[in-house]
């Protein structure tokens, strides 16, 4: 079987489950601070819908991909829980955290008080924890400190830790996950809230600032140490450097049209506060995981082959993976519909 139809069918439930989870990651964040900041209890609790909402879509999504990783992509799963054991643990950790705060959080919502700031504050710390650890994999896949073997499999646990393209991703996930999360709150303050609309401009515009600054961050650290991607999307004509112009041109009209907030009253500018982010997340994702096709974890100017990391006793038609297809779109079709639904409903009535 073609391996690239493999690398599809891991990528496409990969990208809609990242959407998801800066959806809820984001609105959970920003719930808590119109709860407990602004004193509006009615916007806490339509951001916390719409947490809870993506909450169980990318935790759909997630089963989908886990399956997959674990069907298909088995030698690395082994990898992953041998030697990136403690990035793992934390992000199970964070999970373990944020599913049952974010439940307490939003039945306590309404009463308020210290035991809701407490589900709160899980909740958060819960959501920060995912990304920490699972950061950590992509880091590894793209520049593998600690990894001294592979046959047979040694590494040093400890050593993975001190990996220098972690924290410029890190911090880009975080950034983007708060772009995104105050960018769906100022639809819902559109009409009728001018100084929280200044306050979330400004706040959009310092992550956008702080967005750009760790991007150019990670784009010198991938030039360091996986120069073999970034010889691909910076250098080349492949197709992911059309994608990274195509990341900052997204930002650059997110910039823009943050600048020229005046024409608020226009409701093409709200929408285009959730269009754009998401295109920025989408393109710059793409741009830094299929630079390394054929290839699936990079060593400096090469790689190590993606068919290495095949289970090789996985055997599949191409119907057998189109159905597959199926279930992952109609799963995303129903979540996003859902969702855009939830979102629409709760802007037009309140």
């Amino acid at each position: 079987m073609d391996i690239e139809i493999l690398v599809w069918l891991t990528a496409i439930p990969f990208l809609i489950h990242l959407i998801f989870v800066n959806i809820n990651l984001g609105t959970s964040i920003t719930s808590f601070l119109f709860r407990y900041y602004y004193g509006d209890l009615a916007l806490a609790k339509k951001l916390a819908m719409i947490a809870l909402a993506g909450e169980f879509v990318s935790g759909t999504l997630g089963t989908i991909l886990t399956v997959i990783l674990a069907g298909i992509w088995t030698p690395l799963m082994n990898i992953a829980g041998n030697i990136l054991y403690i990035p793992l643990l934390i992000a199970l950790l964070g999970i373990a955290f944020r599913l049952p705060s974010i439940g307490g959080y939003w039945y306590t919502l309404e009463r308020g008080g210290s035991l809701n700031i407490l589900f709160g504050i899980l909740m958060i710390v819960g959501g920060f924890m995912i990304p920490y650890g699972f950061r950590y994999i992509f880091a590894f896949i793209d520049y593998p400190v600690g990894l001294e073997s592979l046959n047979p499999l040694k590494g040093d646990i400890y050593g993975v830790l001190a990996n220098p393209l972690f924290p410029p991703r890190y911090i880009l996930s975080i950034i983007l996950i708060l772009i995104v999360g105050f960018s769906i709150t100022l639809l819902y303050v559109y009409r009728g809230h001018s100084n929280i609309q200044r306050h979330l401009i400004k706040y959009i515009f310092i992550f956008v600032i702080l967005y750009t600054t760790s991007n150019i961050w990670l784009t010198i650290e991938y030039s360091r140490y996986a120069s073999y991607l970034y010889n691909i999307f910076i250098l080349s004509g492949h197709i992911t450097f059309y994608t990274y112009i195509l990341s900052w041109i997204s930002i650059f009209i997110f910039t823009i049209i943050l600048y020229r907030d005046h024409k608020f009253n226009d409701l093409s500018f709200p929408i285009a506060y959730i269009v754009l982010p998401i295109s920025t997340l989408i393109t710059i994702e793409f741009t830094y995981n299929y630079s390394r096709f054929p290839y699936f974890v990079i060593t400096g100017d090469s790689g190590i082959d993606a068919i290495y990391f095949i289970n090789r006793s996985f055997v599949a038609s191409f119907q057998e993976i189109l159905a597959i297809y199926l279930l992952i779109m109609s799963v995303a079709i129903v979540a996003i519909v859902g969702i855009y639904l939830l979102i629409v409903k709760n802007f037009f009535t309140g």
